[in-house]
């Protein structure tokens, strides 16, 4: 498709009565033709036509991969588009030079991890809002309102629960015992590691023994809940 055809193809889509949001052309290395992606919010025909001579295009869903900004360490957008501040990828923090925290911590969610770490909630929420895209045929910003929404709905419920103070208990008795008894497993693994006295199981010794912490300070959490 040439520069020309995106008039066409907008034209063509909304005598159809479809909404066209956004389109735009991107270019790909594997791929040497054109690549026109349509952003809408209704449903399109697998086949147009376009221009004087008819010719027919295969309409297909767009795959889109999560945006990274490498600038402010968020997903949704990219660095050419940030306006925010630069932060480091290990602490989250503005500063400059070398970072000298141990431990990573998140820009976005302040946990224990690097920012696109498997564990962080925001790439959580980021890969759930592509996968919305895809399997309802949306644009990101549509995606993201319908998450926002679910994630509101999944809080009245839990707000719920949270008014049955019996229920509450049970459910930091459990948290606690479970933690308990990792903590108990925990335990054994480390002083066996202790006991090898390996230079290569000092690393782990000690990724072991933050975990051991966190869980402790997990069960200081859950404490007032038990207590009611």
């Amino acid at each position: 498709m040439s520069q020309w055809d995106d008039i066409q193809i907008t034209g063509k889509l909304k005598e159809g009565g479809n909404k066209i949001t956004k389109i735009y052309q991107i270019s790909r290395k594997k791929n040497p033709h054109k690549i026109v992606v349509l952003e809408t919010d209704t449903p399109l025909q697998p086949l147009i036509q376009i221009g004087q001579t008819g010719t027919k295009y295969r309409l297909e869903p767009y795959k889109s991969k999560p945006r990274f900004c490498n600038n402010c360490k968020h997903w949704g957008h990219h660095s050419s588009k940030c306006k925010n501040k630069t932060r480091c990828n290990n602490c989250g923090g503005t500063h400059k030079g070398k970072c000298l925290r141990t431990h990573p911590k998140c820009a976005q969610c302040l946990g224990p991890h690097l920012p696109k770490s498997p564990a962080c909630q925001a790439t959580v929420r980021e890969l759930n809002i592509i996968n919305e895209m895809e399997s309802r045929q949306i644009n990101y910003n549509t995606a993201r309102k319908l998450h926002k929404l679910d994630k509101q709905q999944h809080s009245n419920i839990v707000g719920s629960n949270n008014n049955n103070p019996n229920q509450l208990t049970k459910i930091g008795n459990e948290i606690t015992l479970e933690i308990n008894k990792a903590l108990t497993v925990l335990e054994k693994v480390i002083n066996l590691i202790h006991q090898s006295n390996h230079k290569e199981t000092k690393g782990i010794h000690t990724t072991l023994l933050n975990a051991k912490s966190q869980f402790q300070n997990l069960i200081t959490v859950y404490d007032p809940i038990r207590n009611g």
